[in-house]
C-alpha cells in the first residue's frame, strides 16, 4: 500500500512538471501481449530525442494512462513494467490530442537488467508523422504538408502537382486507407490531416512492385463541408493545371467531388540519325532533322464518391472518369539519306485519346478478436483512339505514306477479398484477387487487322509480420494463375510463386539495418502479345509476338538507416535480376526487305543500384534539405546482344521559410531508363518556387531553368542492324508560372475509418510504334 502511495506521489510531481508551457494530451491502455490482461502501474515516460526526461505518469488498475506533455517537434514515449520488455514509440510533430489505443507489452524472459527495447510489433514497417501547427500554418494543401515532412525518398513537385518515390519501384498513395492520386492529395485541407503513416517496406498484400506507401489520416466533417482550389498557369508557355474539390457531410456520411485538368504544350527541335545495316553489307544512313516538334496534352480526371463510416464497418462507392487527350503529336522534318542526293520533306500528324470511366465499390467490417474483413469490386470500361499519318514528299510528289487508325475498347472487372488477424506477437494477413478482362482493337489504314483478347489473373497470398526483441520480420507467400487467349492463337496458362521475406534489426532508436528478398513473376503486356504489324517508315516495321512468356524477377535489398532528430539518412544497396525478360529484338525479313522490330524473351537484365538518402532540418526547421543520389550499373543480355551501362542520378530539394514567405529549390537529374537495347537520357532541370501565405490561401511564382540551364534529352538504340541516336532540344525553358490557392471549410470534424483494398485497370492492349 505504501508502494502504491509512493508511486502516485511521484506521478503527481511528474505531472506538475508537464504543466509549464503549452500542453497536449496523450492517452492509451497497456496490456499483456499474451494474456490480454491490463497491466497496472506501468511506467509511462516522455523523453526528448537525446533521452532526457520530459514528463511521466503510471497506468491505473485498468491499464489506462493519461498525461499532458509540453509542445515539441519530436519525442519518444517509453512504456515499461517489471517483468516486461520495454517499448519505445517515436511520435513526431504531435499536436492536440492522441489516443494510442492498446499498447501490448511482451513478457520479458531475460534477466531484469537486460531489458529489450523495440517498437510495436504491428508497426515494424510504419513510421508516424504528425504535422505541427507551424507546418500546417505554412501549407495550403496536402502536397505542401508532404513536402515539409521530408518523408524518406519522397520528392514533391508543386509545379506538376505530383509526389514521386526515388528508385524503380512504385509509390502508392492512400487517404484513410482509400487509394488516391497526387491530385486528390493536392485537394486535402491541411487542417484535416491528423497524421501521415509512411510504410517503407510494404508486404505482398499491397502488390509486387510497391516500394513505399503514404497513408494520410484525416478528420471528417459531421456537418457542413469544404471547398478547395489550386491553380498554376505559365506566363511563357502553354502549361499549367487547375484543381477544384469540395464535400458535404452529415453525421457518418460524406459526399465529395474532385476535378483536375492538366495541360501542357511543348515545341522542340530534334536531330535523329539512323543506320540501317543490311545483311549483304549495304548501309543506309538516314538523317532526320525536326524543324518543329509540337506535343500537346490535356489530362482530365473527375470523381464523385460517397462514404459511410460506422463504428465497426465502412462502405465507399466512387465513380471516376479519366481522359487523356493528345490532340497534337506532330513534327515537320527534313530527311536526307545516303541513297538520295535530295532533301525529302516529312510530315507526321498523330493524335490519341483515352477515355476510361470506372466504378469502385468497397466494404470493410471489423470482426471480433482483432479480426477484419474487406471486399472490393472495380469495374472499368476503356476506349482508345489513335490516328497516325506519315508522309514523305520530294518536290511536292508523294514518295511514301503510312496511315494507321486504331479504335480499341476494353472491359474489365477486378474483385478482391482481404482478411487480417492481429495476434499477440504479430499480424497475419491473407487475400485473393481476380481480374477478368476483354480487349478488342481494330487497326485500319495501311494495315487492316482486328485483335480480340481475353485475359484473366487470379492471385492469392498469405503473410505474417511480427517481431522478436529488436528484430522485426515479415514473410509472405503468393500464388498466381495467369490466362491469356487471343483469336487465332493457342491459349496461354501460367502458374507462378511470389515469396517475399524481410528482416529489420533495430540496434537502438537511431540505427537500424534491413534486408529483404522477393521473387516476382511479370506477365507480358497485352499490346506486345498482338501479332499486328505496323510500318514505321519505308525501311522498318514493328510487330508483336503472341509467343511471349511470363518471366521472373529476383529483388534483393540491404538498407542501413540513421534516424536522428534533425538528420535522417540511409544507404541502400539493391539488386534487380530479371530472368528471360521481355525485351526488344530486331531482324531482317528477306521477303519484305524490311527491318522488323519485335519482342522476345531474352537472356537476362541485371540492375545493381547504390542510393544514399538524406533529410535534414536547420534553424528550428526554417531550413530543410531532402533528397537522394544514386548510381546504377546495368547489364542487358539478349539472345544475340549484350550491353552495359553506368549512370548517376540525383534529386535534391531545399525549403527555406521566412515569416510568411517560402522558397523551394529543386534540382533533378533523373535516372536514365535502360531496357533491352534502348536508353533514354532525360532532361536535367532546376525548379524555383516562391510563395506568400495570405489568410484565404497562398500566392506565388515559379520558374524552371530560370538562369538558362541547358535543357536537352537524348535516346540511343544500340542495335547492330538499326542503330539510332536522337537529340531533342526543348524550347520551353526558362519558364515562369503564377500559383494561386484558396480553401474554405466549415463544420465539426472527426476521424474516418480507412479502406484496405485498392484496385484499378489502366491496360489498353494497343500496339504502338
Amino acid at each position: 500500500m505504501k508502494f502504491k502511495k509512493y508511486i502516485l506521489l511521484v506521478s503527481c510531481l511528474l505531472s506538475v512538471l508537464s504543466l509549464f508551457g503549452e500542453n497536449f494530451d496523450i492517452k492509451g491502455i497497456v496490456k499483456d501481449s499474451k494474456t490480454n490482461q491490463f497491466i497496472p502501474y506501468a511506467n509511462i515516460i516522455v523523453l526528448n530525442r537525446d533521452s532526457t526526461f520530459v514528463c511521466g505518469t503510471i497506468t491505473n488498475e485498468k491499464g489506462l494512462f493519461h498525461l499532458n506533455r509540453p509542445a515539441s517537434a519530436e519525442f519518444l514515449l517509453s512504456i515499461s513494467s517489471v517483468g516486461y520488455a520495454k517499448q519505445l514509440i517515436n511520435l513526431k510533430g504531435m499536436t492536440k490530442k492522441i489516443d494510442l489505443g492498446v499498447l501490448a507489452l511482451n513478457p520479458n524472459t531475460e534477466k531484469l537488467d537486460e531489458v529489450t527495447v523495440h517498437a510495436d510489433n504491428r508497426r515494424i514497417d510504419k513510421q508516424l508523422y504528425f504535422p505541427t501547427k507551424e507546418i500546417k500554418a505554412k501549407s495550403t494543401n496536402g502536397l505542401q504538408i508532404t513536402q515539409r515532412l521530408m518523408l524518406p525518398e519522397i520528392i514533391v513537385s508543386e509545379k506538376s502537382g505530383t509526389i514521386s518515390l526515388g528508385g524503380s519501384k512504385e509509390l502508392k498513395l492512400l487517404i484513410n486507407g482509400i487509394e488516391a492520386t497526387s491530385q486528390e492529395v493536392l485537394a486535402l485541407n491541411p487542417k484535416e490531416i491528423l497524421r501521415v503513416d509512411y510504410y517503407d517496406n510494404p508486404g505482398l498484400r499491397y502488390g509486387d512492385n510497391i516500394g513505399a506507401i503514404i497513408d494520410y489520416k484525416t478528420k471528417r466533417i459531421t456537418s457542413g463541408g469544404y471547398m478547395l482550389a489550386n491553380l498554376t498557369e505559365s506566363l511563357t508557355h502553354e502549361s499549367g493545371y487547375g484543381q477544384a474539390s469540395g464535400g458535404f457531410n452529415f453525421k457518418k456520411s460524406q459526399l465529395k467531388f474532385n476535378y483536375l485538368v492538366n495541360h501542357h504544350a511543348i515545341h522542340s527541335l530534334a536531330l535523329k540519325n539512323q543506320n540501317y545495316n543490311y545483311p549483304d553489307g549495304n548501309n543506309i544512313l538516314r538523317i532526320e532533322k525536326t524543324n518543329d516538334y509540337h506535343w500537346r496534352e490535356i489530362y482530365q480526371n473527375a470523381n464523385i464518391s460517397y462514404n459511410y463510416s460506422g463504428k465497426k464497418d465502412m462502405f465507399n462507392i466512387k465513380m471516376n472518369l479519366f481522359e487523356l487527350n493528345h490532340p497534337h503529336i506532330d513534327s515537320d522534318n527534313e530527311i536526307t539519306t545516303t541513297e538520295a542526293n535530295e532533301i525529302i520533306q516529312n510530315n507526321i500528324r498523330e493524335n490519341t485519346q483515352t477515355l476510361r470511366p470506372s466504378l469502385d465499390l468497397y466494404y470493410f467490417k471489423q470482426l471480433r478478436n482483432k479480426q477484419s474483413f474487406a471486399i472490393n469490386l472495380v469495374g472499368t470500361y476503356g476506349k482508345n483512339k489513335i490516328d497516325y499519318n506519315y508522309f514523305e514528299f520530294l518536290k511536292e510528289n508523294e514518295l511514301y505514306r503510312i496511315i494507321s487508325n486504331v479504335d480499341g475498347q476494353r472491359q474489365s472487372l477486378i474483385g478482391e477479398v482481404f482478411y487480417e488477424k492481429q495476434l499477440s506477437l504479430g499480424t497475419i494477413t491473407a487475400g485473393v484477387k481476380h481480374t477478368q478482362g476483354n480487349t478488342t482493337n481494330e487497326y485500319r489504314g495501311s494495315t487492316s487487322y482486328t485483335t480480340r483478347m481475353d485475359d484473366a489473373s487470379t492471385y492469392g497470398f498469405i503473410q505474417y509480420k511480427g517481431s522478436w526483441g529488436k528484430l522485426g520480420y515479415m514473410g509472405a507467400f503468393g500464388l498466381a494463375r495467369d490466362y491469356f487467349s487471343q483469336q487465332g492463337q493457342d491459349d496461354y496458362i501460367k502458374w507462378s510463386l511470389t515469396p517475399k521475406i524481410s528482416l529489420n534489426y533495430k540496434f537502438d532508436k537511431t540505427y537500424s539495418l534491413r534486408c529483404s528478398s522477393q521473387l516476382s513473376s511479370i506477365d507480358p503486356e497485352l499490346s506486345y502479345l498482338s501479332d499486328v504489324e505496323l510500318p514505321v517508315n519505308k525501311y522498318q516495321s514493328i510487330i508483336g509476338n503472341p509467343e511471349l512468356k511470363t518471366y521472373l524477377s529476383y529483388q534483393n535489398e540491404l538498407k542501413f538507416s540513421i534516424n536522428k532528430s534533425s538528420v535522417r539518412t540511409s544507404l541502400s544497396l539493391t539488386s534487380y535480376l530479371y530472368k528471360n525478360p521481355i525485351m526488344e529484338e530486331t531482324y531482317f525479313d528477306e521477303a519484305k526487305q524490311l527491318f522488323i522490330r519485335s519482342y522476345n524473351n531474352q537472356k537476362s537484365f541485371h540492375n545493381l543500384k547504390a542510393q544514399w538518402n538524406v533529410g535534414a532540418s536547420f534553424i528550428d526547421e526554417h531550413l530543410s534539405i531532402n533528397g537522394y543520389v544514386g548510381y546504377n550499373h546495368e547489364a542487358s543480355k539478349g539472345n544475340d546482344y549484350a550491353h552495359y551501362r553506368n549512370s548517376l542520378y540525383y534529386v535534391i530539394q531545399m525549403i527555406a521559410d521566412y515569416e510568411k514567405f517560402t522558397f523551394t529549390f529543386t534540382s533533378v537529374q533523373l535516372p536514365h531508363p535502360f531496357w533491352g537495347e534502348t536508353v533514354s537520357v532525360r532532361n536535367s532541370y532546376n525548379e524555383y518556387n516562391l510563395t506568400y501565405k495570405v489568410p484565404w490561401g497562398q500566392v506565388g511564382v515559379s520558374s524552371t531553368n530560370l538562369f538558362g540551364e541547358k535543357s536537352e534529352s537524348h535516346s540511343y538504340d544500340y542495335n547492330s542492324m538499326v542503330a539510332d541516336k536522337t537529340i531533342i532540344y526543348n524550347k520551353q525553358y526558362p519558364s515562369f508560372e503564377l500559383y494561386l490557392s484558396f480553401n474554405l471549410d466549415w463544420g465539426k470534424q472527426y476521424k474516418s475509418r480507412g479502406k484496405n483494398l485498392d484496385n484499378s485497370d489502366s491496360s489498353d492492349g494497343v500496339l504502338q510504334k
